[in-house]
């Protein structure tokens, strides 16, 4: 017996969308990305002329003092110089 394996056969049982293999998918694909708990961005602190620290976050500006106190506390921040663009927070505080 021939069968018709034309655009006009039967597909459905080819259905993607079918909720058995979604379902199937889903329990099987892992952790999803979605439901797991965001990581915050550590702060960004840009370093102006004359040694000017601003926090973005806040629009506040910060001495050397506060960023040693949030160092301690385990705030996660990066200090950018505006001239070079580089990461000077290792020598800040050192």
């Amino acid at each position: 017996m021939d069968r018709d394996i034309g655009p006009s056969a039967d597909t459905s049982c080819f259905d993607l969308a079918h909720p058995k293999i979604t379902s199937y998918a889903s329990k099987n694909a892992g952790p999803s990305p979605m439901k797991t708990t965001p990581q915050r961005e550590p702060i960004l602190v840009k370093r102006y002329a004359r040694s000017r620290l601003y926090d973005t976050t806040t629009a506040q500006y910060l001495n050397a003092d506060d960023l040693q106190q949030w160092k301690e506390t385990g705030v996660a921040f990066v200090v950018i110089d505006t001239e070079t663009g580089d990461d000077i927070t290792r020598v800040l505080l050192a």
